[in-house]
């Protein structure tokens, strides 16, 4: 009686954390979502109207627009310039975050384990990513893009979710605690 009470209270602990890390998960990559969209709006609006000056246009030195626009706007200022994936990388964005929350969305009907490790994978990718393109922004730009630090802060705050994910998983598998997915088959 004490372990069956002791093992669904582990199993409550890891549900409860679990969800919590879908909420961090998914409130991240909706803010890098709409993000990406604003990005995305922000450089069709300079292809309607050249002159267009968007709210991230703060002032010389901060201006979203001049980042959108520079070849670095473009896959990634690494693809070459007539390849037909050289794509704005607000589009790279916007698949990345509807593919976490599609992830997030699902992970709890799947194996918790393998999606944490894409979830995780793709974290790092994104934070890489970041990375590469906060050095563009200030070294070679020499520019502040609001829109560019806070996508670089949610993918952070991504890459420490699904860090966290993958410790409560292999924690649980440990303690001998139920997956929440074989907990859920065990009813």
């Amino acid at each position: 009686m004490a372990v069956t009470r002791s093992i669904t209270k582990s199993v409550r602990a890891l549900h409860s954390s679990l969800r919590t890390n879908n909420i961090v998960l998914g409130a991240a990559a909706t803010l890098g979502l709409l993000l990406s969209l604003y990005a995305l709006y922000v450089e069709l609006k300079h292809v309607q109207n050249p002159g267009y000056k968007a709210m991230c246009d703060i002032s010389e030195s901060m201006s979203c627009s001049h980042v959108f626009l520079s070849r670095y706007g473009k896959g990634f200022g690494i693809l070459p310039e007539k390849s037909i994936f050289n794509l704005p990388n607000p589009i790279y964005g916007i698949i990345f975050y509807v593919g976490l929350l599609i992830l997030v969305a699902i992970s709890p009907l799947t194996n918790q384990r393998n999606v944490a490790l894409v979830i995780l994978g793709l974290s790092v990718v994104s934070v890489l990513m970041s990375a590469y393109l906060g050095y563009i922004l200030y070294a070679v730009l020499k520019d502040l893009c609001v829109v560019c630090v806070s996508t670089y802060v949610a993918n952070a705050v991504l890459l420490i979710a699904a860090i966290h994910r993958i410790i409560v998983i292999s924690r649980s598998s440990v303690s001998g605690s139920p997956s929440p997915t074989s907990a859920k088959k065990n009813k």
